[in-house]
């Protein structure tokens, strides 16, 4: 739209600041990410004129105290819960189409980014310069009509998400102002990826999806959900082997392992499946066993089976229950009436059909039209059978995705053969975490991992879910999360950095990456949260030295305030009305601080005891004082002055106990 002679190229960069005028309940507020710039912003300017920017001391703290370290990248972002902290994670990640079609009404904001020597800016709603941008742009017309007005505005705010770039001069003034080529996007950028717990959102604004590889359109940096719990298994598994090798050899952490049991689909949907065909076509041999048992119980002599490893049964037993969650949905869906007239399900070759009259029927050809029951056919050959009969139904081709998943879950099955027997049981396949490493299981788990993984819901309905549920034993939900909140950072920081996708391969320059990671300690012990952002260093430290990452961070937890300098902190507060107070950097000294400093300021904290101890506690000083005042005491005063006493020891808070102890020692000098 805009004249390509006007477009520059950019650099990596960095976020420094952001001005919002309007986002959910943040109304003209200024956020700052940067102690190397002093940003300014006059609303009541317009641009170039309201935007000032000068340099600070290059002698930078952070710098110093962060010398051999990635964490004078990192910026944290506490305060009172609905305070806003999660609405600026996804002011800065939510991607330019969710914001142009779901963005609420009056939104107006602006981000700023530092690059080797310039500086960057992504508005939103709010105009650069207009000198730049045609007049066709300005006030657009179709066919010599003016266009509607609700599409006046999509396109107004289209087009004010056009990025530019500028220098400033040794006043902080802006100069040499120019609008960004987006295909500039595609060889130097910064990736912004969105760390989250979906299920902890109120409205998810991102697709619940992993998209694979990387690309960049638009005219804005390109951004990617990354929930936590999408990130690739492996690395999650390789998290949880480096952090139970911290553990005693005797430990019980040390049998971690990753656990698929073979009844997983069945019982899904409850749908009666004659006993007959049951017992003929999806058998297992775990339900034999059972029998066999019942049939010993009873004194009665049990049918002799050819023996198969403990492995193939398990296997045998998982196909088939995968089976036979195809064949009650079958029995399900059919219950309805067919939504395509069966005359026009026309897949089937009439010419396979006239060979089959004549009784040349292949017995390995599988006739979509009709169901397997009772069929004398191998599992796999069923669970295919069942698909294209799925996918036929559906819109009239048998090898559609339901046939597409089925060649996942037979690999699968290859895969899962090939492991040592010791991993298996009847029921279920555990391997320990710190196997997965060993030369013999890595190609193997890694291939599994990858089926695994690859699944996408079919458009059946079918499975909506993980095609293959596992589960994780002797591995608490908080040592999963601090595993996948670190994987997915490997993941994206480091992996992406060192150029392992083929995109990026290709790049001359290495992507830098901006990770906002959005309450990544739920569940977390505080012994993690403590060791949380040394751990995360550890991670960051991978990457190339030509790469950069900046890590935002939104918590609850105050250990995460102690590792960190007063200008990597911004506070969040609420007025009377429910709207955002931003409180850039402290005053206060968190670095090294005790958890009481930083839960009293950094939080916003009344107190730093629990609700109901500090009333109780403070009612029963209240009540010695009044007694003080009264001076005298009651038989029935002095039974609960003694209990008072009993509880000393219990008060934690030595100050607290102290005062207790003075005040309980003049009462009881009282006279009844």
């Amino acid at each position: 739209m805009l004249h390509r002679a006007l477009y520059c190229t950019i650099v990596p960069m960095k976020l420094i600041y952001i001005f919002i005028k309007q986002f959910r309940n943040i109304y003209n507020r200024e956020i700052t990410f940067s102690d190397r710039f002093s940003v300014s912003y006059n609303p009541e300017l317009s641009f170039p004129d309201a935007l000032k920017i000068l340099p600070k001391n290059e002698n930078s703290l952070n710098d110093f105290v962060y010398s051999e370290s990635s964490l004078k990248n990192v910026h944290v972002i506490v305060g009172k819960t609905g305070a806003g902290k999660t609405n600026i994670l996804q002011l800065i990640g939510m991607e330019e189409e969710e914001r142009l079609h779901h963005g609420e009404s009056g939104d107006s904001f602006f981000l700023l980014y530092e690059d080797k020597k310039n500086f960057l800016i992504e508005p939103f709603n709010i105009p650069v310069t207009s000198d730049l941008i045609p007049k066709n742009i300005r006030e657009p017309v179709f066919a010599g009509r003016k266009i509607p007005e609700h599409l006046r505005e999509f396109i107004k705010l289209e087009n004010s998400m056009l990025m530019y770039r500028f220098e400033t001069d040794f006043l902080g003034n802006l100069k040499n102002v120019k609008p960004v080529r987006p295909d500039d996007l595609k060889s130097d950028m910064t990736y912004i990826f969105s760390g989250f717990d979906k299920g902890a959102l109120t409205s998810a604004i991102y697709n619940d999806e992993k998209k694979e590889g990387i690309h960049a359109g638009g005219h804005w940096q390109p951004r990617y959900p990354a929930e936590y719990h999408r990130t690739a298994l492996w690395n999650s598994c390789r998290f949880l082997r480096d952090y139970i090798n911290g553990f005693s050899k005797d430990s019980v952490k040390r049998k971690a392992s990753l656990v698929i049991e073979n009844s997983n689909w069945r019982d899904k949907i409850r749908q009666h499946i004659d006993g007959r065909l049951e017992a003929h076509d999806y058998w297992t041999f775990s339900s034999r066993l059972r029998q066999d048992e019942m049939t010993a119980f009873l004194g009665k002599k049990a049918k002799k089976h050819k023996a198969v490893s403990v492995k193939h049964q398990f296997i045998h037993d998982l196909l088939t229950d995968y089976a036979l969650y195809l064949r009650k949905w079958i029995s399900y869906i059919e219950m309805f009436p067919a939504e395509i007239p069966e005359e026009n399900l026309d897949y089937y070759d009439k010419k396979e059909t006239e060979e089959e009259k004549k009784g040349e029927k292949d017995r390995n050809r599988i006739n979509p039209a009709v169901l397997p029951d009772f069929e004398n056919i191998n599992i796999l050959k069923r669970i295919e059978w069942l698909s294209m009969y799925i996918d036929r139904k559906g819109d009239g081709v048998a090898k559609g995705l339901l046939w597409q998943i089925y060649g996942d879950i037979k690999d699968i099955g290859e895969i899962l053969g090939k492991f040592d027997d010791s991993y298996f049981t009847l029921t279920s396949f555990s391997m320990p975490v710190t196997d997965m490493a060993l030369e013999k299981n890595r190609i193997l788990i890694e291939n599994l991992f990858e089926r695994m993984e690859m699944y996408r819901p079919d458009d059946a309905g079918i499975f909506t879910e993980r095609l293959l549920p596992y589960r994780f034993a002797y591995i608490s939900s908080g040592e999963y999360q601090f595993a996948k909140v670190m994987g997915g950072i490997e993941e994206y920081c480091v992996k992406l950095s060192i150029g392992e996708n083929q995109a990026v391969k290709k790049l001359d320059n290495k992507p830098n990456v901006l990770y906002l990671l959005d309450e990544p300690e739920t569940y977390m012990h505080p012994e993690l949260c403590r060791t949380f952002l040394a751990r995360l260093d550890s991670v960051l430290k991978k990457r190339l030295s030509d790469t950069d990452v900046q890590i935002i961070i939104t918590t609850h937890s105050p250990l995460f305030l102690s590792d960190i300098l007063p200008g990597q902190i911004t506070r969040l507060d609420l007025d009377e009305k429910g709207c955002c107070i931003v409180k850039n950097g402290s005053d206060k000294a968190y670095f090294g601080a005790n958890i009481h400093t930083i839960l009293a300021d950094g939080f916003f904290l009344n107190y730093t005891i629990g609700e109901f101890a500090r009333k109780y506690l403070q009612d029963s000083l209240n009540w010695l004082k009044e007694k003080l005042n009264e001076g005298r005491l009651l038989s029935e005063d002095r039974k609960k002055i003694e209990k008072l006493k009993l509880l000393l020891p219990s008060i934690g808070d030595s100050v607290i106990r102290r005062a207790f102890d003075t005040v309980l020692q003049q009462v009881e000098l009282l006279d009844d």
